[in-house]
């Protein structure tokens, strides 16, 4: 027997000694009437009155149970499948559970480190990945960050076709669409150093859609990135990835120093004016492609609006 037919049975039973209670009154009345000494017949037909009254509430009673029985049964039922289901998902999914509680704290810290990531050279995207970022919070230096890099791009995309349909898309680079397919020729023959002038002016021509299209623009390309960053306000997925190009845009437009700068990577001054040789370096020029790819299909609609 189940657990709606055991209740129905039990609330019949209860019902049963209500009515058999009911019916000893009524036969009591029927006797005390016959009896010639008892003349208080007014008193008698009200006791009937509300002894049939009794009776007939009780058998509504019967009728509403019967009636919401089933359907507070089923509701039960449905709770309680829904319970052992929740329960066997929880069992089935601890180790995740427990990877992503013990992760809290790496993620927390990931966000407010964004900007550290910036300094490592390279910048968050749309499509890294929570696992990705998290590993490129937790490098130590550059060196550490460059080789974690070149093996996701290896995995990922080693010929950055994907990045290169990506940049084709965006409005803001059509006028360079030509040395951008070029560049890209240039980047599978494995001639970074050919790419990489290219890229720094693509960079900063990307990095400007950021301010207000303006006659006069800005030439303090770190103030208009933190102007932009400020706002953008300090929370969500796009400022979470805006500080870490805030952070990177301020390395990459630091003063050319010979003896410190060719320690730390490429420097748009450096390049720009002739001052330090681009290297033919393979993750320099996916570092710049990297970049441009989430300032441009980040930023690219927000900065338009005016």
């Amino acid at each position: 027997m189940d657990d709606t037919a055991a209740k129905r049975s039990l609330i019949d039973e209860e019902l049963k000694k209500l009515l058999q209670a009911n019916q000893r009154v009524i036969a009591a009345e029927a006797s005390a009437i016959n009896l010639s000494a008892l003349q208080n017949l007014p008193a008698l037909q009200e006791i009937q009155a509300a002894a049939a009254g009794f009776a007939r509430m009780a058998f509504e009673v019967k009728q509403a149970i019967e009636t919401y029985a089933e359907p507070i049964a089923s509701f039960f039922d449905a709770m309680r499948t829904a319970q052992i289901r929740v329960g066997q998902w929880l069992i089935d999914h601890r180790d995740q559970i427990d990877q992503m509680a013990q992760a809290l704290p790496r993620i927390q810290k990931a966000f407010e480190s964004s900007g550290e990531i910036g300094h490592l050279g390279w910048t968050v995207t749309e499509d890294m990945g929570l696992p990705v970022i998290l590993h490129l919070s937790e490098c130590t230096d550059k060196e550490a960050a460059n080789a974690y890099m070149l093996v996701y791009y290896e995995e990922t995309d080693a010929m950055l076709e994907g990045v290169e349909q990506r940049l084709k898309r965006i409005a803001c680079l059509s006028s360079f669409s030509t040395g951008l397919e070029q560049s890209f020729v240039a980047f599978r023959n494995e001639q970074y150093a050919l790419v990489i002038p290219f890229l720094v002016s693509l960079l900063e021509h990307a990095l400007r859609q950021l301010d207000a299209p303006r006659p006069f623009p800005s030439t303090d390309m770190a103030k208009t990135i933190r102007k932009r960053y400020k706002e953008i306000g300090d929370s969500g997925e796009v400022a979470f990835a805006m500080k870490s190009v805030v952070s990177f845009t301020e390395d990459h437009y630091q003063q050319y120093n010979a003896q410190v700068s060719e320690k730390i990577g490429i420097r748009r001054k450096g390049i720009m004016h002739g001052l330090q040789v681009p290297p033919n370096d393979r993750v320099e020029a996916i570092r710049l492609y990297h970049v441009i790819d989430p300032v441009v299909s980040l930023y690219e609609p927000m900065a338009l609006l005016q």
